[in-house]
């Protein structure tokens, strides 16, 4: 096996879940069965006294086709004011909740911001969707999630628009059910087209992406920890020409503070670094975590972990020596998030009940 690819990672053993129906018709724009150059089922909305538009297919993402609109001339004016690519008819029924995910990206565009929404055309009242993305000249996926304020059918648009001058490129619109996913991390690391799903795994792009979370238990509301504990070393590496080096001392060691109500003060013993973001697994397929180590010492303590979003957790714990180890955990995630910790662990545990004071780990 490659060692790019045992190098730290959390990688899937089971294949993607299949999303629900798609309410969007024409949802990646290769249908046009009357060649006119325009997909099928989209159009393109706004008043021409002010706005001078196109809507038409270009090639897309995958090499295929996309949908591309372009503003050649713009002016304020009303409410219909904005260069627009929407479609009537996408039905959603009150309290249910939705997933819009489409990959997007822009040149020239000078208000930057394009909105996203789901106006019932009857009333002119928003239906739970409502929100806004500043697309780049790359190509880049974009989700929003959103529960439905009231049923609505044929008079339904989903509609993406701007308000000045500019070009937008849209491919691969979903728009499904999404049932508990209501609730999701602000940060998501999509696992499409990834084999380790851990970015900057070897610390190669230097701290990049890193951060720590204490392993040891809260006896209180605040302190947590808030920044990366350790450096990126330049001298010793499994992998590259880098790794993490956590060095943990009684001098250099985290202390967590709170002042309210009562007073607390907590020593951290088990500073591990986590990758920053959540990322995107399948409820119940198993996966694994492994990672290269090596201590100062030997029988150094050390643990990897893993956190699930909205709770639940994995952890191993492991002994280092002084050459490089490679350690696994693995684990069936409940969730569709988590990140993953590693590094040294000194608290007093069942499985070391006389750790050392001090201790220095490599993470690679």
């Amino acid at each position: 096996m490659p060692r790019l690819r045992m190098l730290l990672m959390a990688c899937a053993l089971a294949a993607t879940a299949v999303g629900g129906a798609n309410l969007v018709r024409n949802p990646s724009f290769e249908v046009d069965a009357d060649g006119d150059g325009v997909p099928d089922e989209w159009r393109w909305a706004g008043d021409a006294k002010l706005v001078t538009q196109t809507l038409a297919l270009d090639k897309g993402r995958d090499g295929k086709r996309c949908a591309r609109l372009s503003c050649t001339s713009f002016k304020a004016g009303n409410a219909a004011a904005h260069a627009m690519l929407c479609q009537m008819g996408v039905a959603v029924k009150r309290g249910r909740v939705y997933r819009v995910r489409l990959w997007a990206r822009a040149e020239d565009i000078e208000s930057e911001m394009v909105s996203v929404a789901l106006p019932d055309t009857a009333v002119w009242q928003q239906c739970g969707l409502g929100d806004s993305f500043a697309p780049t000249t790359q190509w880049q996926r974009y989700e929003f999630i959103f529960r439905a304020t009231r049923d609505v059918g044929a008079k339904s648009r989903f509609q993406l628009w701007f308000g000045s001058t500019g070009t937008l490129w849209v491919d691969d619109v979903e728009f499904e059910e999404a049932g508990r996913d209501l609730y999701r991390p602000g940060h998501v690391i999509p696992a499409e087209g990834r084999i380790n799903l851990v970015p900057n795994a070897s610390f190669e792009c230097g701290p990049d992406g890193w951060g720590s979370a204490e392993w040891d238990r809260a006896v209180h509301w605040g302190g947590r920890m808030n920044r990366l504990f350790g450096a990126v070393d330049k001298g010793i590496a499994f992998h590259g020409q880098h790794s993490l080096r956590i060095e943990l001392t009684p001098e250099s060691q985290p202390v967590s503070y709170f002042d309210y109500y009562d007073l607390s003060r907590m020593r951290i013993y088990a500073p591990l670094a986590a990758n920053i973001g959540y990322l995107e697994v399948e409820p119940g397929k198993p996966y694994t975590l492994s990672a290269f180590l090596r201590a100062d010492a030997d029988d150094t303590p050390a643990r990897l972990a893993v956190r699930q979003f909205m709770g639940g957790s994995s952890d191993r714990a492991v002994r280092v020596g002084t050459q490089w180890q490679r350690v696994s955990l693995t684990f069936t995630p409940a969730k569709r998030w988590c990140y993953v910790l590693a590094g040294p662990d000194l608290r007093k545990t069942d499985q070391s009940t006389h750790p050392p004071k001090s201790a220095t780990l490599w993470l690679d």
